[in-house]
């Protein structure tokens, strides 16, 4: 994935008349899944357990967020469309915009959220705790709002306390 852009905005056509006569054009390439996987960002389920993206596919298949997406989908027999993708930065990733993985480092992680609202509709909510800044707030995972889960850190579990 490559964009260009010139004071930092992206250059989505190309009109000599829009420029002055020097310009500098920067060139932007997003990293692939399995690039930044190689550099150890992880990948894990919301319960903490590591995501085995081998999967069906090879890890030099996994190119896009979509390709994340449904490489887990296929490894859990669902649509990909309940698969959510979240930063540890709270961002939301979404196929449409592939530059938000230009944001990832080495020392970052995505988190995966499967979400099943059937289970909901049949009284099978999965309540998790998120906390941002001090707010704590109560959220299904299911049918809850993903923005509530997003910017967000999920509460460590407590051991011991009743």
């Amino acid at each position: 994935f490559v964009r260009f852009l010139w004071e930092e905005k992206e250059l989505k056509e190309w009109n000599p008349e829009k420029f002055p006569e020097k310009f500098t054009v920067t060139v932007q390439l997003a990293p692939c899944i399995h690039e930044l996987l190689k550099s150890g960002v992880r990948v894990s389920y919301i319960s903490g357990e590591a995501v085995d993206y081998h999967m069906e596919a090879s890890p030099a298949q996994l190119v896009g967020i979509q390709d994340l997406r449904e490489a887990i989908a296929g490894s859990k027999k669902i649509r990909a469309t309940a698969v959510s993708l979240i930063t540890n930065s709270g961002k939301s990733l979404w196929h449409s915009q592939p530059f938000d993985l230009c944001d990832l480092g080495c020392d970052d992680s995505i988190t995966v959220c499967i979400r099943d609202p059937e289970l909901c509709a049949q009284g099978q909510h999965e309540i998790m705790c998120f906390s941002n800044n001090g707010y704590n707030d109560q959220i299904c995972i299911h049918c809850g709002s993903e923005s509530y889960m997003e910017g967000r850190m999920r509460e460590p579990r407590r051991h011991g306390w009743s």
